[in-house]
Formats: C-alpha cells, structure tokens, sequence
C-alpha cells in the first residue's frame, strides 16, 4: 500500500456567500452580499505516516464580484414655516412684494423705491432695539416680526431664517454685531434698466429727520450723538448737524448712491 495518497479535485462551481457587517455597523440592517466565484480548485492530501495528517488547500481562480448595497439615509424634511411666521414690518413687505411683481407697486421709480426701503429700514432698525429685535431675516435679510423670530429660534439653520448673529440682541445699539441696514439693495421693476446699480442704505439710532428742506441735513438724536450705521461714508448723514433732542428708540434711515449728495431720499410711506 502506498505510503502516501494525493487526491486532486476540481470542480467549477458558483458560490454564493452571505457576509456580515454586523461588528462593524450593529445599528444598521444590511442586505447579504453576493461574492461569486467563477472556478474553484480543491487539493486534498492524505499522509500515513505517523503522526498522521490531513492537508487542505483551496486555490480561487478567476473572477471574484462582491455586491453589497448600504441603505441610503434619508434626508429629513424641515418643517414648513408658518404663513403667520414670515411676516415682516409693513413697509418692508411692500417693498418685498413689489419687488417680487406681487404688490400694488412693482413699477416704482427708483426715487420712490428708496424711499420705501428707508422707510423699511427704519421699521427694522426700531425693531433691532426692542426686545424682539432681529436676529432672523428673510432671505432679502428682511427682519421677521415676533412670530419669525420666535419660529426661527425655535429651527435653528432653517433654509427660511437668516441668522445675523447672537450679538443682534435689542441692548446692542451700536456695539460689534449691531444690527445695520442694508448696503446694497437692487432695483426692480421699469426703474432699473436706467438705475446705476444697486443703492445703499444709512440709519441713525436714537434719532428723527428733521421735516421740510432740512430733512437730509439735520438730526434730532438722544444725546446730540447719532448711533451711524450703515454706508456712512460719503452720505448725507455723514456731515449732517445733530440736535440734543431725546428720540430714543427711533431711527432716521435714507437710502441713495455714496459720494451722490443729491440721490439720497429720507424714509418715507409708499
């Protein structure tokens, strides 16, 4: 009898395999993977000779195709934003609807169109100051009234709330992260084929206009110190006169082209 025996097997067969993620992801079901083995070759060889032993080898040839697909997460829907939740001050969704072709008013002339959004900007700057404030805006960084901000607080990074920051609290008049007003507001309608581009926007805390021909030339603040926010610079706000006159909480805002004295327009119901 021979001292050894060898066996040689081969067999072309498909395998289908069930693997487990479980260790790795034990929170996740997972659908089995399908390997597949084109060919398999099996040696077996057999020894007499004490101590006996038994040797197994496999050899995988060919080709090898594991598919395996991880569920896909899903994104989670945000709640929609309440009608009542996106409303803004009065003048602000006029020029918001206007703006978008909704209003009564989509054709103002720029002088007009500045008016309004002085006069908006001055709604929102009062509102800055008060216990409100605002710290959430609409997407034309418009402020929401309580019921926004309230609903943006409560959704933080809501694809409808803009946040300006925690430092836009109604106690920040003038300090880093103050509320300003806007600095580059496009014009819309019939005016703005002929418009220079965008116009800028100054407010004054704790002031008033005055009225009549002195309205861009002269301030009433708190103080006799005007709280300047905005495009300062190269306005008429920036070499106008100020009056100690106590007008806190209010804000005298106008909107026009820096280095154009003549452009600027003082807030005003449209």
């Amino acid at each position: 009898m021979p001292s050894s025996l060898s066996l040689f097997l081969s067999l072309s067969l498909s395998l289908s395999l069930s693997l487990s993620l479980s260790l790795l992801f034990p929170s996740i079901p997972l659908p089995p993977p399908s390997p597949s083995f084109s060919c398999l070759s099996l040696s077996l060889s057999l020894s007499s000779t004490p101590p006996s032993s038994l040797s197994l080898s496999l050899v995988l040839a060919g080709s090898l195709s594991l598919s395996s697909s991880l569920p896909t997460q899903q994104p989670v829907e945000e709640e929609a934003m309440p009608a009542g939740a996106t409303g803004l001050n009065s003048e602000c969704a006029k020029w918001r609807d206007n703006k978008a072709g909704t209003g009564n008013k989509p054709n103002l002339s720029l002088k007009n169109q500045k008016k309004q959004m002085a006069f908006c900007m001055a709604q929102d700057c009062q509102q800055s100051m008060e216990a409100v404030s605002c710290r959430y805006t609409d997407p034309n960084r418009l402020c929401y009234t309580n019921v926004g901000q309230l609903f943006c607080s409560a959704h933080p990074g809501h694809s409808a709330c803009q946040d300006l920051g925690a430092e836009v609290i109604g106690t920040n008049v003038g300090g880093p992260g103050t509320w300003e007003p806007l600095v580059s507001v496009p014009v819309f309608g019939s005016a703005a084929a002929a418009a220079p581009g965008p116009y800028q926007c100054v407010c004054l805390k704790n002031c008033a206009h005055y009225t009549g021909s002195d309205t861009l030339k002269k301030y009433r603040c708190t103080g006799g110190t005007a709280i300047k926010t905005g495009a300062v610079a190269g306005s008429r706000a920036d070499v106008a006169s100020i009056a100690d006159v106590t007008k806190t909480g209010q804000c005298a805002c106008s909107c026009g082209y820096t280095g154009s004295a003549d452009s600027w327009e003082a807030q005003d119901a449209q």
